[in-house]
């Protein structure tokens, strides 16, 4: 008899603990290869249950010679679940107060090795979707077991280890940064787009 499918928030907790245990490199080869693929498999499942939906493209105008909104285009899109684990060594640089800022999620154009911030492009979303595109913030931090209140984490001097996840749409995988340093205003990004 097959098992009872895993919730999202149960693949989640399971994709924790595997990548806990293949970062731990205690592992015969057989047992890792076997937890990659189980991992795959729990992406494949969470990327699942996100629905597809119709993205419309706003565009602004004065209300005058232009309407205050309209749809320019509509895409259907689905969403995806990017599940990022940072490690930062010698954390006493960027701790501030003893918190370390959790990265905020930048949607980027690339030139070579240059990294640009993308202009913001307003898009109807759902709202569990739109949420997660506003502010940039992870829908998920497993060291709070929470996303979107969450803008710090309690730090130390040594590394600081976290794992978070942010929804991406599919057309925008290769196009993202983490953006290291939101506070400042020479920001330092680190590409995770999926090429």
């Amino acid at each position: 008899m097959a098992g009872k499918e895993k919730t999202f928030e149960e693949s989640m907790e399971r994709l924790e603990k595997i990548v806990s245990d293949l970062e731990s490199n205690d592992k015969p080869l057989d047992e890792t290869i076997a937890l990659f693929e189980e991992g795959l498999k729990l992406v494949k499942n969470c990327d699942e249950k996100l629905k597809t939906y119709e993205r419309e493209q706003i565009q602004y105008g004065n209300g005058i010679t232009a309407p205050e909104r309209s749809v320019i285009e509509t895409k259907t899109v689905h969403p995806k679940l990017v599940y990022v684990t940072l490690a930062v060594k010698n954390s006493a640089s960027v701790l501030k107060s003893g918190k370390f800022p959790v990265p905020s999620l930048q949607l980027v154009t690339k030139k070579g090795k240059q990294i640009f911030r993308k202009t913001y492009e307003d898009y109807g979303r759902p709202n569990y979707i739109s949420k997660s595109f506003t502010d940039g913030m992870p829908c998920y931090l497993e060291e709070k077991l929470t996303g979107k209140s969450e803008w710090f984490v309690e730090g130390s001097k040594g590394t600081i280890q976290l794992h978070f996840a942010y929804l991406v749409d599919e057309d925008e995988l290769d196009g993202m940064a983490l953006n290291l340093n939101d506070w400042s205003k020479d920001c330092e990004y680190l590409d995770i787009s999926q090429r």
